[in-house]
C-alpha cells in the first residue's frame, strides 16, 4: 500500500485494481464505482480448496426498495437489506425468503464539535434529548431496530449500560435557553448529512421534525 504514496492521501491508488492486497479467499477482478465491483476466488488463499464460488458480483444499490425488487425478480442471490416499510409483510406472511437477525451496531449522529454552536456541550445534549426514540423505532423503521439511549447495543453478552440518553423535551429545552437559545430562537442555520438511502432519509426527516417541535428548533 504505501508503494503508491500515502496511506492518508485520498489519491492513493491502492484500492485499484492490480494494486488491491489482501490475503483472503478472494481477490479484487473489477471494480466500476456505481455499477458493480466483482472478486474471484484467490489461488493463494491458505484454504483455497474450501473455497466454492470462482467469483462474487457485489452491487452497489442505494436505494433499498430497488434492491429488493431485484432480489424478488431473482437478479440478486442474496440481499442484507429491505425498505422498512417491506419487513412488516414479509414478518406477517412467515416468508422463507425473510431472515431477520440482530445486527451488533448503533445508529447514531455526530457533530462537529469544532464549530459553534455544536462546541456546547449543551446544544449537543439539548438535540440529544429531543429524540423520541421509541416512536423513531416504532413508526420509522417498523419495529426492526431497537432503541437506546447508549453507543453500547442493550443487552451486549447481558450488559446494558446504566447511563443513557432519555427522551426529554423539557430538559432539551432547558439546556437551549441556558446556552443562549431560548425556545430555539436566533439558533443558526446547521446542515444534517446522511448518505443517499431512502431509509437513511426518512429517519433524517422524522429527526428533523422532533427538533422542529419539542426543542422549538427550527431549520
Amino acid at each position: 500500500m504505501k508503494k503508491f504514496g500515502a496511506l492518508d492521501d485520498p489519491a492513493n491508488p491502492w484500492s485499484k485494481v492490480g494494486n488491491f492486497v489482501g490475503n483472503g479467499p478472494f481477490t479484487l477482478r473489477e471494480w466500476v464505482p456505481g455499477r458493480s465491483l466483482i472478486v474471484e476466488r484467490n489461488s493463494y488463499y491458505w484454504d483455497k480448496d474450501f473455497v466454492k464460488l470462482n467469483e462474487i458480483h457485489f452491487m452497489p444499490i442505494s436505494q433499498p426498495l430497488v434492491e429488493e425488487r431485484m432480489f424478488k425478480a431473482k437478479h440478486l442471490h442474496r440481499t442484507e437489506w429491505m425498505p422498512f416499510e417491506k419487513m412488516p409483510v414479509y414478518r406477517k406472511r412467515n416468508d422463507p425468503e425473510y431472515n431477520h437477525y440482530p445486527y451488533f451496531s448503533t445508529y447514531y449522529y455526530a457533530f462537529n464539535v469544532t464549530k459553534a454552536p455544536f462546541d456546547d456541550a449543551r446544544i449537543r445534549k439539548a438535540l440529544a434529548y429531543a429524540i423520541d426514540r421509541e416512536s423513531l423505532a416504532e413508526s420509522v423503521t417498523n419495529g426492526v431496530q431497537i432503541p437506546t439511549g447508549a453507543l453500547t447495543p442493550p443487552n451486549t453478552l447481558g450488559y446494558t449500560s446504566r447511563t443513557q440518553i432519555t427522551y426529554d423535551p423539557e430538559k432539551a429545552r432547558a439546556l437551549l435557553a441556558a446556552a443562549g437559545y431560548p425556545d430555539g430562537k436566533n439558533f443558526p442555520y446547521a446542515e444534517l448529512s446522511y448518505n443517499s438511502s431512502e431509509d437513511h432519509r426518512k429517519i433524517a426527516e422524522a429527526i428533523q421534525q422532533m427538533w422542529k417541535k419539542k426543542s422549538q428548533y427550527s431549520y
